[in-house]
């Protein structure tokens, strides 16, 4: 009972505020000549519009209540369906006239309809157009209801706008008002076709097919409008006009309890607002700069949203202009490559939002399940998989006028740019669609299928398991490379047979067939693809075509890389075997090797013999050294941090995957052990070389590698030792003093203070039989079990050090001396000497 009472309640107060809103409305037009007609009849007036329209701003000019009350109005008497049709009916003027039988008689005269006379009112245009484009599509999208009514608005309701030819001839005041008149006839039509794509009347879609035109060309004006005007600011596409009056209400009272106290912005944070400050004498006066000229692309203009049904319109065929028209004699209407490449990007803008979560302003969108739209593919997909048969035929054509190249003028015709772009959108149509988290989901796996079977080719009789159709798919899309035309098509269809491959699970012929198109992909030449995007595409291609690599593979490639990195001279050279890897972008092509060596050698060594573990490091170990040799030829700082932070972490598996092998092989496979040895020695010195270029150029991203090298390093020589030692082959374990070089094999002869503070010789590379110091106080320092060296060092120069140069010479040898802790004699810095001297002799 109590809920029918509130319920009752709520409906009264509703009622109530309802009846206020219409009473302020009604009120203002009584006033001002306008007599609203509840029944049948339409609305009347009782003086000339440009009377009512004169009153009208009067009425609005000095309260912006009164605007708000009006508009609060407006809306609530067009939310009935037939109070807003008769809104857009003609008015009537009623005169009474004298006749001849001097009878007075009342004269009807047509007048405008009432939402043409608020249009003219500068005080409430704005919310007069929002209500008018939200009620029109509200009503029109109703298929149930009649709308032949508003037919007239696709029909034969022109839009007059300014008649300008070319827009240098103008002034900048006349530039921006024809942007802002062509801006709002875009909205205008946005929301026609919002409105009437879903009607089942042919002829009606035929009509926004029409209207989609138009919006093509609009633009076009526009934006050669705002070139001529790049500091313009067009007007919002979205406006809720009673929401800033609330704020213009409200703003005074707030700034009066606040007085004097005002916060200013700096001149930076002032010119990102929208509104134009003007500057006082007190203000600093701005440098001005040249403005540069703006381009097209830079521009952001944000209009009135389009539905996602406008891809409904894709039900129709495309058409070229050297197509014969005789084909299209079956449906009512076709649409051209602009047309085409609307829709297509526009739903490819709505699926990326939904499928990948990306807010791309469209705030209709959030009340969209993605579910539902992948749904709806079941319609939509044949449409795009028609339209991408005659793309692909497009595409076959040009590549036989240019004999397959891409660098032709034919190639870059308006035409075939349009052409090339829709083809890119189909691709990222499809992978957005496959790539969507739901199909994991064995409750969707019906609608994959039925999906899959709606673009299946009719002719193919195999088995329909989901499984079968997405490899028929994957096959069909393997073919596509050739028609690449662009880096970022090529990365939209490998992405697309990645999504495919997940949904099947992971097996050794997708993986296979994927890895070929992507090494045909990277066997082309991608002109006009420069910068972070072309790296990037790259990137994602490379680690595609390594991901399953094997590590002989690998080696092969390195090889092979190895000996056509030195042809690498100008910016237009490419290595022969993968023609887009050039000089530019060969670091991405080195880093992808580099990870997937290291990847690929975690992964194999799993599950191998004893014999096959010697087989692999001996493969990684020459894989490492044409790696090095690569990093000698292309001295940039990008590969030769590469090189040092890969070799590290493979020295790391070496060290807890590779050496226990190696000293359970030493014994029945000496040779083939020690070679292993001393080829990744070699690459140690190399790497050694590195830590000393970086201080000396002080590079920082390899300098923060120095730490980890030499802790890794230490290790190394640790466990190679600990392996000869435990198969009593310690005297192949010899002694060197390796010294300080430059990438070239230079000595560095004299060094900076702050690289090398003391001066006796290079740093120890490694020792037998001499173990550890360290230091346990500033005073003192532990000495331990010191045997016969092989390598003496100046002492005099020691003895003249501090003890912070002591310390500095126990971190830098912890590296090189082999340590095993029997016993403990603690020292004064002072008895050093001599006791090194004794261990030295």
């Amino acid at each position: 009972m109590s809920q029918i009472l509130t319920s009752k309640s709520a409906r009264i107060q509703q009622s109530q505020e309802l009846r206020l809103k219409l009473t302020a409305f009604t009120d203002i037009l009584s006033v001002v000549g306008v007599k609203l007609s509840f029944d049948d009849d339409p609305h009347s007036l009782t003086q000339e519009q440009a009377l009512v329209l004169r009153d009208l701003d009067k009425c609005f000019s000095d309260s912006p209540e009164r605007v708000y009350e009006f508009v609060r109005g407006l809306k609530a008497v067009c939310k009935k369906e037939k109070y807003f049709k008769k809104a857009l009916l003609p008015t009537w003027l009623k005169r009474n006239t004298d006749s001849d039988d001097s009878f007075l008689t009342s004269v009807k005269i047509q007048q405008d309809s009432l939402f043409r006379i608020l249009l003219k009112s500068n005080h409430i245009q704005k919310d007069v157009i929002n209500i008018l484009l939200d009620e029109i599509a509200a009503v029109a999208s109703k298929e149930e209801e009649d709308t032949s009514w508003l037919r007239l608005l696709l029909n034969c309701c022109g839009v007059i706008m300014p008649d300008v030819e070319d827009a240098s001839d103008l002034d900048p005041e006349q530039v921006t008002l024809v942007a802002d008149c062509l801006f709002h006839c875009i909205n205008w039509f946005r929301e026609l076709i919002n409105g009437y794509v879903t009607q089942k009347n042919k002829k009606m879609r035929v009509k926004a097919a029409q209207r989609l035109q138009d919006i093509i060309d609009l633009e076009k004006r526009l934006y050669e409008c705002m070139e001529r005007a790049p500091d313009h600011k067009l007007p919002v596409s979205y406006f809720d006009s009673t929401t800033e009056m609330q704020k213009q209400m409200t703003s005074p009272l707030k700034a009066d309890k606040k007085g004097s106290k005002k916060k200013f912005k700096s001149a930076a944070v002032v010119s990102q607002g929208n509104d134009t400050v003007a500057s006082t004498s007190a203000a600093p006066v701005p440098v001005k700069k040249k403005k540069p000229v703006v381009k097209t692309q830079e521009f952001q203009v944000h209009f009135r949203e389009m539905d996602s049904d406008l891809v409904v319109l894709l039900r129709y065929p495309l058409r070229f202009d050297e197509q014969d028209p005789s084909q299209f004699t079956s449906y009512t209407c076709s649409l051209n490559i602009d047309q085409v490449k609307f829709i297509l990007g526009d739903y490819v803008a709505k699926l990326r939002a939904l499928t990948e979560g990306k807010n791309i302003g469209l705030s209709h969108l959030n009340v969209v399940a993605p579910i539902s739209i992948i749904s709806d593919s079941v319609i939509i997909l044949p449409n795009i998989d028609m339209h991408l048969k005659v793309i692909l035929k497009k595409i076959n054509k040009l590549l036989e006028i240019t004999d397959g190249r891409h660098d032709l003028p034919d190639m870059y015709t308006e035409e075939a740019i349009k052409t090339k772009t829709c083809f890119g959108y189909i691709l990222d149509i499809f992978y957005l669609t496959f790539n969507w988290a739901g199909f994991q989901f064995s409750t969707n796996r019906e609608l994959l299928k039925n999906i899959l079977k709606s673009i299946r080719p009719i002719q193919t009789q195999t088995a329909n398991t989901a499984n079968r159709l997405v490899v028929e798919l994957l096959n069909r899309f393997a073919c596509f490379h050739e028609q690449c035309l662009q880096l970022s098509h090529a990365v939209s269809l490998i992405k697309t047979m990645e999504a495919l491959c997940v949904l099947t699970g992971s097996s050794p012929e997708v993986e296979k067939k994927i890895t070929t198109v992507t090494e045909k992909l990277l066997g082309n030449r991608w002109y006009n693809s420069k910068g972070k995007e072309c790296n990037t595409n790259i990137s994602i291609l490379v680690k595609v075509y390594l991901k399953h690599t094997d590590v002989k593979t690998l080696g092969k490639l390195v090889g092979t890389l190895e000996e056509q990195a030195s042809t690498l001279n100008t910016k237009e050279d490419c290595l022969h075997m993968l023609a887009s890897i050039d000089k530019q972008n060969l670091h991405i092509f080195y880093a992808g090797i580099c990870n997937a060596l290291l990847n690929r050698v975690k992964v194999e060594i799993q599950s191998l013999t004893n014999h096959q573990h010697l087989v692999l490091w001996r493969t990684v170990a020459m894989t490492m050294q044409s790696l090095m040799v690569v990093s000698k030829l292309r001295e940039t700082n990008t590969i030769l941090a590469t090189f040092l932070k890969k070799s590290i972490g493979i020295l790391n598996v070496f060290l807890s995957q590779g050496i226990p092998i190696l000293e359970i092989m030493l014994r029945s496979k000496p040779d083939e052990v020690v070679e292993i040895f001393k080829m990744m020695q070699n690459n140690t010195r190399y790497l050694h070389t590195l830590c000393c270029y970086s201080k000396l150029k002080k590079e920082k991203s390899l300098m923060a590698l120095v730490p980890k090298f030499r802790m890794t390093l230490e290790t190394f020589v640790y466990r190679a030792k600990a392996a000869l030692v435990a198969n009593n082959c310690s005297t192949a374990f010899w002694i060197g003093n390796l010294r300080n070089k430059d990438l070239h094999g230079d000595e560095i002869l004299s060094q900076d203070s702050s690289v090398v503070q003391h001066d006796f010789r290079a740093e120890l590379y490694a020792f037998c039989r001499l173990d550890f110091v360290t230091f346990s106080s500033p005073d003192t320092f532990m000495y331990r079990n010191f045997s016969s060296a092989s390598l003496a060092f100046d002492i005099s120069s020691l003895i003249n050090t501090s003890l912070s140069e002591y310390r500095d010479l126990a971190t830098i040898s912890s590296s090189i001396l082999v340590s095993a802790w029997n016993s403990c004699l603690v020292l004064s810095p002072e008895t050093v000497p001599f006791v090194l001297k004794e261990a030295t002799t």
